[in-house]
């Protein structure tokens, strides 16, 4: 990102986006993602909620800790902030897929919003 000059705060982004993402499917290798963790992803991101690193509440908690409470359905992140961080991921496999192909042969992270 840095070589294609990218934004430094989209950089960063990014990256919050892949801790979060090893935080909610677990750190395995590449090869090892399946469907069952997609969708897990996808149905995660739906419990999260919005501006948690500033929100009192959560701010001082990991993702893990977030996941376990009650978030009311109007704290939560909308479908568009869901939307770009599995674009997010996507992108990430299929990157993957035209990079190393003899570890990834699909991107289990595609599927139905």
């Amino acid at each position: 990102m840095k070589e294609n000059r990218r934004r430094l705060e989209t950089i960063g982004e990014t990256e919050e986006t892949y801790k979060d993402f090893i935080s909610i499917v677990g750190d395995k290798p590449i090869g090892d993602y399946t469907r069952e963790d997609g969708r897990e992803y996808r149905n995660t991101l739906s419990r999260i909620p919005k501006n948690r690193k500033k929100v009192t509440e959560y701010r001082d908690k990991t993702l893990s800790e977030i996941l376990s409470m009650d978030v009311p359905s109007q704290d939560r992140i909308s479908r568009e902030t869901q939307s770009k961080l599995s674009s997010r991921i996507i992108a990430l496999w299929n990157f993957l897929i035209d990079e190393y192909s003899e570890f990834v042969k699909e991107n289990v992270f595609r599927g139905k919003s």
